[in-house]
């Protein structure tokens, strides 16, 4: 039997045909086997209803990172912070910024971090000084578990 990619469209499904094949196989002595296959069975049920829409549950919107708003309390590599307003946004989601490529050079003359925070209502940014111009962004939010 060859690899099978059970993580792949009808990768599972092949996964259990090829146990069906084996219970044939194996005649009389099933026991073992169908016990396996049944909870194969269910491991499949288990992995289709988690990946179920994970494709399409990330959230996606435009925003702006403005010059103006910018506050100096955050840590010594990035001491200046902003909160962009995300409603649809809690603390337990990630979100994932891509920035505009004609924002690129304000966000590395500012030295943007890399990362952010999510908070309930909005994502929080870092910069090492404040931008010169507005930064404009997109984000995708993956939702967190409840």
């Amino acid at each position: 039997m060859g690899k099978i990619r059970a993580f792949t469209p009808g990768g599972l499904q092949t996964l259990l045909s090829k146990i069906v094949q084996i219970n044939l196989m194996a005649g009389g002595n099933t026991s073992a086997i169908t016990e396996l296959g049944e909870e194969f069975t269910v491991f499949t049920e288990l992995v289709t209803e988690e990946l179920r829409g994970k494709r399409d549950n990330a959230k996606f919107a435009s925003c702006v990172l403005p010059a103006t708003g910018w506050v100096q309390d955050g840590p010594d590599s990035y001491p200046y912070r902003l909160d962009v307003l995300a409603e649809e946004v809690t603390a337990r989601d990630r979100a994932e910024v891509v920035l505009e490529p004609a924002s690129q050079e304000t966000a590395l003359k500012c030295a943007l971090c890399p990362s952010c925070e999510t908070l309930d209502g909005r994502i929080r940014f870092w910069a090492a000084s404040i931008p010169a111009a507005d930064i404009a962004a997109e984000y995708w939010i993956e939702k967190g578990r409840e």
